[in-house]
This record gives structure tokens, sequence and C-alpha cells, in this order.
């Protein structure tokens, strides 16, 4: 195993496969942020994140799982820049890169290819709708953890992710309908699968059992 300084990272390359728990990267101070991703060996092109550490005082990243790496196969350990590396700008950095093969992974999904017809259509928007519920209780789980829903109303701890927060229930709760009015993204959803002729009956029955 044999790590290549590069100016974004340390490379690490297999002939063989390896389980790696942790590994070294030299002149590294303790306490930096480290994100560890597989890259494509030929090009070094970022394939997906692996990991996220923080590097010791000695430079050694202890990693929480032992990431598996088949032989050929390599990664680069990219640590967080030295000084403002806690700004909100590095955060949001993070998460995108974090982000971007999951949205790839979505926007490639397979089941694209199975809605070829209309009855297609109806039988994954009667199993979908639910996801769309579901996300508008997450939704509304997070704003309870980052704003403040009660009263007496008390700031916010942490006023960024509240923004953030609030944003977004602004958008999925009370959108431009279409028609001049408002409306949830779940209420367009189910508005959509009634045009279209899809059964509504399994979700209203959900909802309507619910306290």
């Amino acid at each position: 195993m044999l790590p290549i300084y590069q100016d974004d990272g340390f490379t690490f390359r297999f002939a063989e496969a390896r389980l790696i728990p942790r590994f070294h990267l030299q002149g590294v101070e303790g306490g930096r942020s480290v994100s560890v991703f597989q890259i494509d060996p030929a090009t070094g092109k970022k394939l997906r994140l692996l990991a996220t550490a923080t590097a010791g005082q000695d430079g050694w990243v202890d990693l929480t799982e032992p990431i598996i790496m088949r032989a050929g196969e390599a990664f680069v350990a990219v640590p967080a820049p030295a000084t403002l590396e806690t700004t909100p700008a590095i955060r949001l950095r993070r998460i995108q890169e974090r982000l971007r093969p999951l949205k790839a992974a979505l926007l490639d999904h397979p089941i694209y290819q199975e809605i070829d017809r209309l009855e297609a259509l109806h039988t994954f928007m009667e199993h979908h709708v639910f996801a769309v519920w579901d996300f508008m209780s997450l939704l509304k789980a997070l704003q309870q953890r980052l704003c403040c829903v009660a009263v007496p109303w008390l700031p916010a701890a942490d006023p960024l992710g509240s923004r953030l927060v609030n944003a977004i229930v602004l958008a999925e709760e009370s959108d431009d309908d279409g028609r001049g009015g408002f409306s949830s993204h779940f209420e367009l959803y189910h508005r959509a699968m009634t045009r279209c002729g899809a059964n509504v009956v399994a979700i209203d029955d959900f909802l309507g059992g619910c306290p």
C-alpha cells in the first residue's frame, strides 16, 4: 500500500485485496477532518464517498468501519483545509460531495424504465405516495428538532439549520398549486393520482387511521 501525495489529497492504490481499518497521512495535523473517496484507478476521478474521519495527533486516521478494497482499486484521503474548515461553506461542500453519488444513482434508477404504460404508472404512484407522505413526516420531525414549534417560543439553537428547514417546509407544505392558491406537495401528488386514475383508497384509509 503506497500513499502518493497529491495536491488535493493522499492516494492509496492496492495490488491485492485489503481490509483498511486505519491509514497514515504524513504531515497532516491532528484534529483535521478527512474525507475518503473511492477513485477510478486510471483517471483519479472520485467515484463515491467511502468514509469521513478525523486525523489523530500523529497523522493516523482511524475509521469507524474498515474499508474493503479489492485488488486494483484505489482511494484518496482528502484532509479538510487547515483553516476555515468548519465554516458553513465548507460544511455545505462536504454535504454536496456526499450526496452527489446518491443523487446520480437516483437519477439513473432502473424504475424509470419500468414506467412505460399507464397501468405501471398507477402501480408506482399507489406505492410512492406513501414515500411522499413519509418525507413530509420526516421533514416535520426535523423541524421540531431544529426549530421552536412549541409555546412559549424560544430562539433556535442553530439559526442556519432553522432557516434551511423552514424554507423547505414553506415549499413542501404550501407551494403554488397552479390554480392561484397554495397546497402541500402531498396534496398535489394525491390530486395527480386522482386525475390519472390511480387508486387512492390505500393511502386515504391509512391516513384516516392516523391519530
